[in-house]
């Protein structure tokens, strides 16, 4: 249909007597035959084109053929055509679509492109936040990743990272010097960009780093400065470093900044497999995910050995991470072993890890890893770049979602706010929810469940079994829940993360909050993130009928999921 409709309009262009043929092609046709059409649309002259285009652009439903829409205004200039596009990038909200519409800006106009796209970079969605990185690494405009990145948790800043010393030396330049980076972070981050490339144009910016008030800024800079004095002076160096660093903080953010840095060096190994082994939790683990991008495949036999580790939870977790940082083929072995008596938030995070080394999806399945690995083994050779990490699951367990949400957890605790404001609707769907969760909840797993107004109702001390008992007695006291009272979102909170079991929290609200003894959102956010440095818990928040940037940002830095509903 779609080629006779081409040829018909080349013979005779009449808009009004094509449109509704052209219509019921593009709703019907695949994709690619969906673009052609609606850009033979665009080709027609006349006053009607334009403004029909942009109607069916907005009413528009199905995904594919808005994206025909806007791509097809993407190649035709009119009056208002780029202020259109604009605009949808704030009316729409579906990511999908915004995500379109700012590729089809960055034909039109590359400036407002990237001001759409830095703004973009603080999107709820990930697919959002990806389009928007593509789109300004393609634009050169690295000054303006670097500073929509410091919003964002350690494993995107590490994805991002990675896109930017993908780049060319030249398309860095603009971070040879640091006098435009004015918040520490976004000078860690600038420094970090460049601090893996052993580059003389950068040597100015590792200097001015050197003499920064901030230790974190020091440390990268003093990594940079190493990576041009050569190998030995670099393992010296960072040694110094590591053995200077006395508290919990200066520890975490030296370990932290080696694994985000790209160093590679074999005298940190024995260092840092020391470090992993004695400690607090998070230390070790981050220790752990540091030895390996120090390490490559020198460090897979320490952290095969960690991963094998039970208790705390958090050092397996860790040598996960650090696995896939070596960008070794010996790591894949022991991953794929480990992934066969994996559950929950470890096979997970496992899963994520092969495919970062292989970039095959697979998900969660540890025998078909296994076959593929007994044909591909010889020779194989994992991309140096590795997987995005802001990509969604491929491999999402759709049983077992709250709110749109996929949970992976098999050690989740569910707070839910009962305040007044939930009286009604919200407070019946959140039990449909509730419902639903715990009844598909993994059979080997442990949950617990917190209701707040202005007190807290824990259901549990502490996480319990989800046997057919504590199952029953979870359905029982959702059934009987009533709306009612202030909003106490952070002595729930905390009541959650003091539980060293919890590895995951589900945090369901529709207002600020009005009682406990936090009742500042931001310094809640702050707070909780601060607690959860040693923990590595992960924050996924349902907010009904608001939309709470503060909480939308302890989730996204926490490594979890916010959804507006």
């Amino acid at each position: 249909m779609i080629p006779a409709l081409l040829a018909l309009a080349c013979l005779a262009p009449d808009f009004a007597s094509l449109k509704g043929a052209f219509l019921t092609a593009v709703k019907n046709e695949r994709y690619k035959d969906a673009r052609k059409a609606v850009a033979a649309i665009a080709k027609i002259k006349g006053s009607g084109v334009s403004s029909w285009l942009y109607g069916e652009t907005d009413n528009a439903r199905e995904a594919v053929v808005k994206r025909a829409f806007v791509e097809a205004l993407a190649h035709r200039r009119w009056p208002g055509q780029r202020q259109f596009i604009a605009d949808r990038l704030i009316d729409w909200t579906d990511p999908f679509h915004r995500a379109t519409a700012l590729r089809a800006l960055a034909k039109l106009d590359p400036k407002k492109a990237i001001e759409a796209a830095s703004n973009m970079l603080g999107d709820a969605d990930r697919r959002a936040r990806r389009t928007a990185v593509d789109v300004l690494a393609r634009s050169g405009a690295v000054r303006e990743i670097i500073v929509g990145c410091a919003r964002l948790s350690s494993q995107e800043q590490g994805a991002i990272l990675a896109v930017l010393r993908g780049l060319a030396p030249g398309k860095l330049a603009a971070l040879s010097s640091l006098s435009w980076a004015k918040p520490p972070g976004v000078r860690v981050l600038a420094l970090l960009a460049v601090a893996a490339r052993a580059d003389e144009r950068f040597r100015d910016a590792f200097t001015e780093g050197r003499k920064d008030a901030d230790p974190r800024v020091r440390l990268v800079a003093t990594i940079g400065l190493a990576r041009l004095a050569g190998a030995s002076a670099r393992g010296r160096s960072v040694q110094n470093l590591l053995k200077k660093a006395k508290s919990f903080r200066d520890r975490w953010e030296l370990y932290d900044l080696i694994a985000r840095g790209g160093l590679r060096d074999r005298a940190l190994v024995e260092a840092l497999a020391k470090a992993a082994k004695s400690g607090s939790s998070r230390l070790r683990a981050k220790a752990a995910e540091s030895l390996g991008h120090a390490g490559g495949a020198d460090a897979v036999p320490a952290l095969a050995a960690l991963l094998r580790a039970k208790k705390p939870w958090q050092v397996p977790l860790g040598a996960t991470r650090g696995l896939a940082g070596t960008r070794s083929a010996a790591a894949i072995p022991p991953l794929i072993a480990a992934l066969k008596t994996a559950t929950g938030r470890f096979q997970f995070e496992i899963a994520n890890a092969l495919t970062s080394l292989t970039g095959q999806p697979f998900g969660r399945s540890a025998k078909v890893w296994e076959r593929w690995w007994g044909t591909h083994a010889i020779g194989f050779r994992p991309p140096q770049v590795p997987k995005e990490l802001w990509e969604e699951d491929t491999d999402a367990n759709n049983d077992y979602v709250f709110y749109g949400i996929d949970l992976v957890s098999d050690r989740a605790a569910f707070i839910c706010d009962k305040s007044g404001s939930m009286q009604g609707k919200r407070l019946d769907r959140l039990k449909l929810e509730l419902t639903a969760v715990i009844n598909r909840f993994p059979p080997h797993g442990r949950f617990n469940l917190v209701f707040f107004d202005a007190k807290i109702d824990h259901l549990f001390n502490k996480m319990v079994k989800a046997n057919e008992k504590n199952r029953k007695k979870a359905l029982a006291e959702i059934n009987k829940v009533k709306a009612g009272g202030a909003t106490n979102i952070w002595d729930a909170l905390e009541f959650a993360l003091k539980d060293k079991t919890v590895d995951t929290i589900v945090l369901l609200t529709d207002g600020a909050p009005t009682a406990g003894d936090i009742r500042d959102v931001t310094k809640i956010r702050d707070e909780f993130l601060k607690l959860n440095r040693e923990r590595m818990v992960l924050l996924h928040v349902v907010a009904i009928g608001v939309d709470s940037p503060a909480l939308a940002a302890a989730a996204r830095l926490s490594g979890g999921s916010y959804v507006k509903r």
